[in-house]
């Protein structure tokens, strides 16, 4: 009995330690990349207002790329998410994580989705480490700050994609946006959005590359 009871403890604090690593995450950067955002226009980029996010209490970070497939469904979603809520609800901001290798690609990215959001600029980025860690290594990526730079959600959770859907809920949640019960409504049809799509497979990615670090630890490492 005291084993099992030992057992259920330890299980318990896991829990609490896991649950609390989201919500102790903190992403600090220099204000001064603010300066660096810039926005679509003509195919073009311009420079953005900086005095236009000093009300953000949050801020939507979408990492992704034109090379990327599945990032032009995602984007094209977050767009129509963007759009409704929005007029609403002002005091968000989504802020565009290039991951492009040059800002005519990031350019025609943003014209071809139609982005209403700024974006940082490519060498600016270098100076945003904390940013980039935090979208992880796969795109498309969401992550959700508050204006102290807080985590609140992101498509990376405990080491697994979880896609962006979470992020938007959260972000819905924060603003004070009543869910949707028919947009939330399963379908009967298959759901094969890109909100979701990419979490089987990185997932069995991730499962595949462990199998193979136990079968062969000295060719993958452990």
């Amino acid at each position: 009995m005291k084993l099992v009871t030992v057992f259920v403890a330890a299980v318990a604090l896991l829990a609490l330690v896991n649950g609390c690593d989201l919500a102790s995450e903190r992403i600090q950067f220099d204000r001064g990349w603010l300066s660096q955002l810039v926005s679509s226009q003509s195919g073009g980029l311009v420079a953005y207002d900086p005095q236009r996010l000093q009300n953000a209490d949050f801020l939507l970070f979408y990492y992704g790329a034109k090379w990327c497939p599945p990032c032009h469904e995602t984007a094209r979603e977050l767009v129509d998410v963007y759009n409704r809520l929005k007029s609403k609800y002002p005091n968000f901001e989504v802020i565009f994580i290039s991951k492009d290798k040059g800002e005519m690609e990031m350019a025609s990215y943003m014209q071809e989705i139609g982005m209403p959001w700024p974006a940082v600029r490519l060498p600016a980025l270098e100076a945003m480490p904390e940013v980039i860690k935090a979208g992880g290594s796969g795109i498309p990526a969401l992550v959700l700050i508050d204006n102290h730079g807080r985590v609140l959600a992101k498509s990376i959770e405990m080491g697994r994609y979880v896609g962006s859907k979470p992020v938007v809920e959260a972000l819905e949640s924060r603003l004070g946006e009543e869910p949707d019960v028919k947009r939330n409504e399963p379908s009967d049809a298959p759901t094969d959005s890109v909100v979701s799509r990419p979490i089987n497979r990185a997932n069995e990615v991730a499962d595949q590359i462990k199998q193979k670090r136990q079968e062969n630890p000295e060719i993958y490492g452990r």
